[in-house]
């Protein structure tokens, strides 16, 4: 059999419908915190899989308008993650974020822990629809009971994303029959201009008829009051163009180096966890000794658990090593479980 028609056996047996080159496109950038920025693509810190370079415009206090340019997509809306890069109580969320003739857009807010709005850097990611058959993500802009239309949704399988609401600031979304692929985990970005936390606080299979993955999801406003909130979520594994390697850190409290299980893991090595203090952490997972240095390299993380939660990245080595440290709301420290992902070109 030639290797065409072994490709679409591939993508028939999976239910995709799509090739493996056809719609997608990512990028990802890191931003320094002051003025504006063109970060190169490709770069140590900024890469697209298509499009000329990234572009940060600083319009006011916290407030960032980042240009993925080239990264066109025609009615494709896509899925936009943003993490703070700080050393101090700080979130950062996107405001809105769309396809103009230029490329893909998106106004990145940030504020402290009492919701005013700050300056600070931050790690953003943007990705758009497309099928592998090597891996697999999806994603999804949620309001409250539903997700958004087919622009800015994408699930692999071709089938619905229904979303669930159990009460104020708590949703289920279901990615159907997304169960039956390599696993994914969740990263979670507030949507809109009023200053919230939601996080995902619990990933089930339902192993029925619809084998969908469904991810719980709390949202609170800065007080802690729990609040409906708009929201942006990513799945992520493995990418065509990108790698979307992930690990879920369980055990942040553990007052010895501990190596992260592998059913916690999707990464090129076993990955480690070292408590600095009360808060802080470190994961190293230095990657296969053929690619010694990645080239270009962005961190993302989501607090995961039950009560609202900051966390953000304090810096991150291309080597892999990371450094992370999470806040409750009122700007005290806290041992925090989270999904970290790395993402970089798939040379992997």
């Amino acid at each position: 059999m030639s290797h065409g028609k072994m490709a679409m056996l591939a993508l028939g047996i999976f239910g995709l419908w799509e090739s493996v080159a056809f719609g997608a496109a990512h990028g990802f950038a890191w931003y320094s915190g002051s003025g504006n920025r063109t970060i190169a693509n490709p770069s140590a810190y900024g890469y697209m899989s298509r499009g000329s370079s990234i572009s940060v415009v600083r319009e006011g206090t916290g407030q960032y308008l980042v240009r993925f340019l080239g990264m066109t997509s025609g009615t494709q809306g896509g899925n936009i993650q943003v993490t703070a890069y700080n050393r101090n109580p700080t979130t950062c969320q996107v405001r809105n974020w769309y396809v103009g003739s230029d490329g893909l857009n998106a106004r990145v807010l940030c504020f402290d822990n009492h919701g005013v709005r700050k300056d600070s850097a931050f790690s953003v990611m943007g990705t758009r629809r497309g099928v592998q058959f090597h891996g697999v993500f999806a994603y999804a802009w949620v309001n409250s009971s539903a997700a958004a239309p087919d622009t800015y949704s994408f699930n692999p399988t071709s089938q619905r994303i229904d979303v669930e609401r159990h009460g104020i600031g708590h949703t289920t979304v279901s990615f159907l029959g997304l169960q039956s692929y390599k696993k994914t985990v969740p990263l979670i970005t507030t949507y809109g201009s009023t200053p919230g936390v939601c996080q995902p606080v619990a990933v089930q299979d339902d192993h029925t008829v619809d084998f969908a993955r469904k991810v719980q999801v709390l949202c609170w406003d800065m007080q802690g009051r729990r609040r409906d909130f708009p929201y942006s979520i990513f799945m992520g594994n493995y990418t065509f163009e990108m790698a979307a390697n992930y690990v879920e850190i369980r055990n942040p409290s553990s007052s010895t180096p501990y190596s992260v299980p592998a059913h916690y893991r999707d990464l090129w090595s076993t990955p480690v966890v070292t408590r600095n203090s009360l808060g802080s952490w470190t994961l190293s997972a230095p990657p296969p000794s053929r690619y010694p240095d990645l080239s270009s390299t962005s961190v993302q993380v989501s607090p995961y658990g039950f009560s609202p939660t900051l966390c953000a990245v304090q810096y991150w080595s291309r080597a892999f090593r990371s450094s992370h440290r999470c806040w409750r709301l009122n700007g005290t420290a806290v041992d925090f479980s989270a999904n970290v992902f790395l993402f970089s070109p798939d040379r992997f």
